[in-house]
């Protein structure tokens, strides 16, 4: 069990206190750190062994552990391992407190996660500088693998746009040239017309990929003044179905929509929002379900779930299914499942990481799986408003 407690003379100003997590399994001592630690400005999270520690950071925001490694339960360098694990605690500093005989400790502790390390007898006042310098390095560490992950993630950002760009315009541009010079040859020759008819469709073709290309491009990028109205569960689906029947057609695909909750009402952008539905359905129709094969999506009521009602939305195919070990490139830029020069279908790869984009700023969560049963299913959860008439998910 872990206990909270932050300075009770300076209430007001309690959400500027850095949150430290003291996870000590003897009492004097958690006693002698909420006096020092609160006297030093700290709002102080108590904890008497390794797995109410952990349950404390995981349900709780704190700007910095100090972690005895002798616990129970869960001893410290084990704590470490299963806070490290979570990616939201992956960055959290952590300092572990060792006794001046206990230093050869330190190792294991700095392999498992660990940040710092602070010796026992404590001098508060020393702590608390201690303990302020390590949150700013800890932040400056983390800012730093940021600016890296993202100068990497540009990279080869760069890299993949230009060939996708090559690979999906050489079609399109091929025929407009092409046909463009047939034209121009024999203007008045009885096949112009139809000439003329392929340059027309290969230019809306590069029309809609350029289209497709920015609009997903700048969502991604985060570059999205977002304007958020009501929009009921049974709209959103109708216009993803009217936008989508004709896909189906052409790949003979069933899709079966299905609303359990018509009135069930959302707040979105529908700009984006239809498109980010309309994508994962276009993606089950034409990447997941083999000729013949069905769709279903779903729309359900999910009530009473914690933080408030929420409205689901599944999308399933029963294609071949993807592996487990390609699902999360699905959800990253330019991240198509085949080889990106070998594919059977046209497209950038960003139609699901858009989507994941617009969900999350949304305040929505999005999940990829592929059963062992077969097929993919991709879900969609929302805060939504649920008249009291509407059923329960399904």
């Amino acid at each position: 069990m872990s206990q909270s407690f932050g300075r009770p003379s300076d209430q007001a100003d309690a959400g500027a206190q850095p949150r430290v997590l003291v996870a000590e399994p003897d009492s004097a001592h958690r006693t002698f750190a909420l006096e020092g630690l609160q006297a030093q400005g700290f709002a102080v999270t108590l904890a008497a062994d390794g797995a109410a520690a952990l349950e404390a950071l995981r349900t709780g925001a704190h700007d910095i552990a100090l972690i005895s490694l002798d616990l129970p339960k869960l001893d410290g360098v084990q704590l470490i391992k299963a806070l490290r694990a979570q990616e939201d605690l992956a960055d959290l500093p952590v300092a572990v407190v060792v006794h001046r005989e206990e230093l050869t400790a330190i190792d294991q502790a700095f392999e498992a996660g660990a940040t710092a390390f602070v010796s026992r007898p404590f001098h508060f006042k020393a702590l608390g500088h201690q303990l302020r310098f390590i949150m700013r390095s800890a932040a400056q560490a983390a800012e730093l693998r940021r600016a890296r992950d993202l100068a990497q993630e540009a990279d080869s950002f760069k890299t993949n746009m230009l060939r996708l760009l090559q690979h999906e315009l050489r079609t399109p541009l091929s025929a407009i040239v092409g046909f463009s010079e047939e034209i121009a040859r024999a203007p008045t020759s009885r096949n112009s017309a139809e000439f003329a008819e392929h340059v027309v469709k290969a230019g809306r073709q590069l029309n809609r990929q350029f289209s497709a290309l920015f609009a997903s491009s700048q969502v991604i990028a985060g570059d999205v003044a977002w304007d958020f109205d009501p929009i009921t569960a049974k709209d959103l689906i109708e216009a993803v179905r009217a936008s989508e029947d004709e896909t189906a057609a052409a790949h003979k695909v069933t899709v079966r929509y299905g609303v359990d909750c018509p009135e069930a009402v959302i707040e979105a952008d529908s700009r984006y929002f239809v498109d980010a539905v309309r994508h994962i359905v276009r993606n089950a129709i034409v990447h997941g379900a083999l000729e013949g094969g069905r769709v279903e999506v779903i729309a359900a009521a999910q009530r009473g779930e914690p933080g408030g009602d929420r409205l689901t939305i599944a999308v399933r195919d029963q294609g071949r299914g993807i592996a487990r070990e390609k699902l999360a490139r699905c959800l990253a830029p330019f991240g198509q499942g085949e080889d990106a020069l070998n594919r059977s279908e046209h497209g950038f790869g960003l139609g699901l990481p858009f989507a994941r984009k617009v969900i999350e700023a949304h305040r929505g969560v999005m999940r990829i799986a592929s059963p062992q049963s077969g097929g993919c299913i991709v879900t969609l959860s929302l805060p939504a408003s649920i008249p009291e008439a509407q059923g329960a998910a399904a």
